[in-house]
């Protein structure tokens, strides 16, 4: 037996977590110390941690190795010898794993924003669509209804590659896209307020290409 395996053996990885501050419930739930956690959504087994939020899966020495960046060798000095063990101290490899967690929760609370932003654009078309649409009489059609009628799909279109399609860093690409339309509604929100028309040139209209700045904003 190596001395990986008898670390194993030896200690519950719920009595190493409590020793490093972590609060087990007694159902064996806890919050998880791998991303912001609120509500929790880890468990503790008697030989692993699991978080079914953010996914990760831990033996006992995995979890030391992650909650304080260690390497195994590291990791399993910090258990001592018989039921004896010490709380590591932070390592430079630790401090780029708090660094990573918390560039982790802040993407996650951006993509939340940003979500939110998508999804408050397509009900603003929609409504601008309802609102303007002409009567079979009517001999003027409202400028936003042409835009709404536009825009809606293409909305709708980029909602659905959002949340089906696109990856983590194709969400950051396409940034842009989402401050047009939180500009857009920040600005034409107030306008609606106090129903005065707005102007057919400060809508937007998103492109498919990635560079904002080379070319014309269209669809």
């Amino acid at each position: 037996m190596n001395c990986f395996e008898e670390i194993r053996n030896r200690l519950e990885i719920r009595t190493v977590a409590e020793r490093y501050g972590i609060e087990i419930k007694r159902n064996n739930t806890c919050l998880c110390p791998f991303h912001d956690d609120h509500h929790p959504s880890a468990h503790i087994y008697p030989n692993a941690f699991h978080c079914f939020t953010c996914n990760v899966h831990y033996d006992i020495l995995g979890f030391v190795m992650e909650l304080f960046g260690l390497s195994a060798i590291d990791a399993t000095k910090s258990f001592g010898h018989k039921k004896e063990y010490h709380k590591p101290k932070y390592s430079a490899a630790a401090e780029i794993q708090k660094i990573k967690r918390k560039k982790r929760e802040h993407f996650e609370k951006w993509e939340h924003e940003a979500y939110q932003t998508i999804h408050d654009y397509l009900w603003f078309m929609r409504d601008w669509f309802e609102k303007y649409k002409p009567s079979p009489n009517d001999t003027y059609i409202d400028e936003r209804f042409h835009i709404a009628n536009v825009e809606y799909h293409h909305a709708e279109e980029f909602s659905l590659d959002w949340i089906q399609q696109f990856s983590n860093e194709e969400k950051v690409e396409w940034k842009w896209v989402v401050d047009k339309m939180r500009n857009f509604l920040d600005e034409h929100k107030e306008e609606e307020k106090s129903q005065s028309a707005e102007s057919s040139e400060t809508y937007i209209k998103v492109s498919r290409a990635k560079s904002p700045d080379s070319i014309p904003v269209n669809w």
